[in-house]
């Protein structure tokens, strides 16, 4: 209990630190004081428990963050993405800084065979398991696990080190998780609490009043002249505050990848679809060959992706498909081998009739009418009329009654569950099943099935060459070198065939602008560089030149 008393006697000074966090946090951000981190001898930002926190020591942070990110997805942050790994790098020195001591004091420690069994043993830590999930299906693959750590060791250097940094985070929410237990056992509600609680839940009191809409006055009754706004917005000054903004106008200029640039892929892809044909471990192959974050998937039946199908019917084990032209890269997918689950997985649909209390005779009314669609169903009329007919679930009556596919651990009620699985093949089944929703008529629309698949993904991005980005550049460059100002602007554009897009009131947080999740960059040079009418420089941003106009200025204030 001493160290949990010391935290909370602590408590006063951390939140110093934290409101020194946030407003260096607010600084970074703030383009009017960017160049605080660019010149100038102190570098320091923040100070926590007395230690200082560099400008290099926090960007050091971010870009080893932005690695692990780039190594759980395979791909860059963007937008709101950025910000929060932001936030998770002045966590991080927080955490390393305030708890660290309060962890050792408190015995909380990470053994080797712990660290082992969140990334290959039983307990798989959450972030391991994201990674290794299909965000298509839910479904995680550990053998995806192994399989990458093999290849980790022919893997280039750098990745080994990503995958390094990626393992030293798991520790902390752990131990912070662990405390956040010990914390919570040590929390009660005192009796002034639950008195003040009962208190606001119980209180009441009633009013009467007396509703005369503004619309009961006809517009016309009324004159309001310019000196009667002019002394309203004087005596009502502080309700019409403004922050600093601008205004801008901005053309896009897509870097694209050329007939000649999708020809590069083409070829490649044919090879590495060759090379997959005649894999003798497809995991391992598409590990080391794919630009996807998950090159080795497991699939149900009814999660299987639609290029694997020919005809509705699954392709044949170790059948490689025809590349797949998607928007930003081609992929193939090969049907490596099938394996067999722990659960079974079955596609049904019901008919649930509902009794109207509980008393014997309404069961047996409902009972009897059960009966009776049963024999409707058996006798081969349509099961999803009859659902919409007859059945009480109005999740699903006017679906046929479809619950799709579930598995024997899903939530569904036993005795629903024992009867859908103990049913071989397809067809109604031939009782009803009583639950404690009501009886249920149900028909098996595709039998009980635990078969897995294994599928290995090769994904390639489209290459965009130096030609490419060259040609988009000089378009670029014509279109800076012809609009000279703000006026020009717009007349530019439409000469050249492009669109200008618009923004209002821009302030000093904005991180977006339009479609633009990064905008941080027209930002910067709307505060720090710009005069209202002038037009910046080629900003990339989000594979796409970026070219501004500033257009307005609003001063702080009324």
């Amino acid at each position: 209990m001493a160290i949990i008393n010391t935290l909370r006697d602590k408590a006063g000074r951390v939140l110093v630190v934290v409101i020194v966090l946030a407003i260096a946090a607010f600084v970074v951000g703030d383009p009017s004081t960017a160049g605080l981190f660019n010149s100038g001898p102190d570098r320091d930002i923040a100070e926590i428990d007395g230690d200082e926190i560099t400008y290099e020591d926090f960007q050091a942070k971010v870009d080893e963050l932005t690695r692990v990110f780039v190594l759980n997805t395979n791909r860059n942050p963007q937008g709101d993405e950025v910000d929060l790994i932001r936030e998770q790098a002045w966590r991080s020195f927080f955490v390393s800084k305030v708890f660290g001591a309060e962890y050792a004091a408190l015995g909380l420690t990470i053994s080797d065979v712990e660290m082992i069994d969140m990334v290959t043993g039983e307990n798989i830590h959450p972030h391991v398991r994201q990674m290794m999930t299909n965000p298509q299906t839910g479904v995680f693959d550990k053998d995806a696990i192994q399989t990458m750590l093999q290849g980790l060791r022919e893997a280039p250097i750098d990745q080994q080190r990503s995958w390094a940094r990626f393992e030293n985070t798991l520790p902390g929410a752990t131990m912070m998780s662990r405390l956040d237990v010990l914390m919570n056992k040590t929390n009660y509600v005192t009796s002034s609490e639950a008195q003040t609680v009962h208190l606001s839940q119980n209180s009441n009191v009633t009013v009467e009043y007396v509703y005369v809409p503004f619309t009961s006055v006809a517009d016309s009754l009324v004159s309001v002249s310019d000196a009667d706004l002019t002394d309203y917005l004087e005596d009502h000054a502080n309700e019409f505050q403004r922050d600093e903004s601008r205004d801008l106008a901005y053309i896009t200029i897509p870097i694209l990848p050329s007939a000649q640039d999708s020809a590069v892929v083409d070829q490649e892809m044919l090879e590495l679809s060759e090379g997959l044909v005649t894999s003798q471990n497809d995991s391992a192959y598409a590990f080391l060959n794919s630009d996807g974050a998950f090159p080795f998937m497991t699939y149900r039946k009814q999660d299987i992706p639609e290029y694997l199908l020919i005809d509705d019917e699954i392709i044949e084990v170790g059948t490689v498909t025809e590349p797949v032209t998607l928007e930003d890269r081609q992929v193939v997918y090969k049907l490596s081998r099938l394996d067999e689950s722990d659960e079974y997985f079955v596609k049904a649909s019901h008919i649930l009739i509902k009794w109207t209390d509980e008393s014997d005779e309404a069961k047996a009314t409902a009972r009897s009418t059960a009966n009776s669609v049963l024999r409707r169903a058996r006798s081969g009329e349509d099961f999803s009329a009859l659902a919409a007919e007859f059945s009480e679930d109005p999740s699903n009556a006017n679906n046929g009654g479809d619950l799709g596919w579930f598995g024997e651990n899903s939530s569904f009620v036993e005795p629903f569950k024992d009867a859908a699985f103990a049913h071989s093949g397809t067809g109604v089944i031939p009782e009803i099943v009583e639950t404690t929703f009501g009886y249920h008529i149900i028909t098996i629309d595709e039998a009980k099935d635990n078969t897995v698949y294994k599928v290995a993904i090769i994904e390639k991005e489209f290459y965009i060459s130096n030609a490419s980005l060259e040609e988009a550049y000089q378009r670029a460059s014509r279109f800076r070198l012809d609009a000279e100002n703000a006026e020009l602007f717009e007349a530019t554009a439409t000469e050249q065939g492009l669109q200008v897009q618009r923004q209002a009131r821009v302030s000093t947080s904005t991180t977006r602008i339009g479609t633009l999740t990064e905008a941080r960059q027209m930002v910067l040079w709307l505060f720090n560089d710009a005069e209202n009418g002038d037009v910046s420089d080629i900003i990339e941003i989000e594979d796409q030149y970026i070219i501004a106009a500033m257009t307005g200025i609003q001063e702080e204030g009324l």
